[in-house]
């Protein structure tokens, strides 16, 4: 298996900086490269992404992207622990905070959470997630360990759900799959800001 170059942490890669400040405006930088290289990994692939792309795309000189990411590999394999830790958090949080309610209420949460994060907050780096199949298997392998993760939130609402008897569901692995495939191409469906946008959902 091919090694990914390690990319320093948020923690040690701001660690001799001198003010707060510095801190917050590096940290920003990284996650406007960390968007935009989402989005061109999603839109032209793997192979067919270069840093320069990347660079172009940010109006930056391919030195100055070095100095947060050491290569592609690295680049992307942020990418994906980026955009994926994001929504884990999200759905952590309202699963958390819909612990008292109904499975049905529970996955209604989940739900909305999911939309407006692929359609709203992050929609470039959830598009990165549907282009898999262009990846080299390391990064594959590393999606699915990010997915498990984040489904895990679905798959116990939905559990419950059959449990209490709420939901009449003969598999629910093929539920939560058919779930994920809807909730994943809501922003091909939706545009952001409408009407119909999932912030408004009920």
């Amino acid at each position: 298996m091919t090694r990914i170059e390690s990319t320093p942490s948020q923690d040690s890669a701001t660690a001799g900086f001198s003010s707060p400040r510095i801190v917050r405006k590096h940290n920003k930088r990284r996650e406007s490269i960390l968007k935009a290289a989402a989005g061109v990994f999603g839109e032209m692939g793997y192979h067919r992404t270069s840093l320069e792309d990347i660079a172009e795309h940010l109006d930056l000189t391919r030195a100055s992207l070095y100095h947060y990411f050491p290569s592609k590999d690295a680049l992307l394999s942020a990418c994906l622990e980026f955009g994926a830790s994001e929504a884990i958090s999200r759905l952590a949080e309202v699963a958390a905070e819909s612990g008292e309610l109904t499975p049905t209420d529970r996955l209604r949460r989940l739900i909305q959470a999911q939309l407006t994060i692929i359609t709203s907050d992050a929609p470039e780096l959830s598009r990165l997630f549907l282009s898999a199949m262009d990846w080299p298997e390391m990064f594959r392998e590393q999606a699915r360990g990010l997915r498990d993760q984040h489904d895990s939130f679905f798959r116990a609402a939905i559990e419950d759900g059959v449990k209490s008897g709420d939901f009449t569901c003969p598999d629910p692995n093929a539920a939560r799959h058919c779930l994920h495939g809807a909730m994943n191409y809501a922003p091909v469906w939706l545009k952001p800001r409408s009407p119909n946008f999932a912030g408004n959902a009920r």
